[in-house]
């Protein structure tokens, strides 16, 4: 018995070992070195002088630093919480739909998703575009009749950046709410 749990504790040992091995070469040692690094005020080649915790404090007193910061927290604001919640509520609909309907529905929501971030930004300058865009026959009226160039308007810039990233990536959150009510 003894030494059946300790043949099972190698063999488990030695199928674990290339998993332990390539994790621990590819994200641990990375990992480790970053933060001794990060610890230093080395240039871009070459060694640095240890400086313990001066490049945290100095970061931490940045403006622009804090400004990418606060646009982060604006960005996922925007785009997590509703992207979830658009997604869920297109998920218990087309799960209601029965047949080819489901599969076209579906399919119209994850079309976006498998299209390169290039072509996304394409797309989406074209539609925004302040002379030739086919939005701007909507944000025409709601601007007074003057056009408005949405990617270049601070105000605007975050939303719209928010909304192309919400289109373009519900569909894979949809197959997953779809996947998980199926198993419900």
């Amino acid at each position: 018995m003894l030494r059946s749990k300790r043949s099972e504790y190698i063999t488990a040992a030695v199928l674990m070992a290339p998993f332990v091995v390539i994790y621990g070469v590819l994200f641990v040692y990375p990992t480790v070195k970053m933060v001794q690094l990060s610890l230093t005020n080395a240039p871009l080649i070459g060694a640095g002088k240890w400086v313990a915790l001066d490049n945290y404090f100095r970061l931490a007193s940045d403006r622009l630093f804090s400004v990418a910061i606060w646009n982060t927290i604006y960005f996922v604001v925007l785009s997590v919480a509703p992207s979830t919640l658009l997604a869920l509520l297109v998920a218990l609909g087309v799960n209601r739909l029965k047949g080819w309907t489901q599969s076209v529905v579906l399919a119209a929501f994850f079309l976006p998703y498998i299209l390169p971030v290039s072509v996304v930004f394409r797309i989406w300058a074209w539609m925004f575009d302040k002379d030739f865009g086919v939005a701007q026959y909507v944000i025409g009226p709601l601007n007074g009749g003057q056009h408005l160039s949405i990617f270049r308007t601070i105000p605007l810039f975050m939303p719209a950046v928010a909304f192309v990233t919400i289109w373009w990536l519900i569909g894979f959150n949809v197959l997953l709410f779809i996947a998980g009510l199926r198993n419900i």
